[in-house]
């Protein structure tokens, strides 16, 4: 399980299995995403998710490390952003 609020990630160094589904939680007062980028390659993402929500993400991609951040516009530059591994 991954939180999100304005404006970070709790844990902002996530970590899943491939195969793993990982829930992020919308602890905050405004929309957020977590979005999974190679570069600028978008592996995978939960949908928009409203405050008090909760979104999924299938973590179906290659083990290594990835960027993770919320492509809500200005939210990657408040400080949404971490790093995603998958073992």
């Amino acid at each position: 399980e991954v939180g999100m609020d304005e404006y970070s990630f709790d844990p902002a160094d996530a970590v899943a299995a491939a195969g793993d589904t990982v829930t992020a939680v919308n602890d905050g007062q405004t929309v957020h995403n977590l979005t999974v980028l190679d570069g600028d390659e978008e592996l995978g993402a939960t949908e928009d998710v409203d405050p008090g929500q909760s979104g999924e993400l299938q973590v179906d991609f290659d083990p290594g490390e990835y960027e993770m951040i919320c492509t809500i516009p200005g939210h990657a530059d408040l400080g949404m952003d971490g790093t995603f591994t998958v073992e």
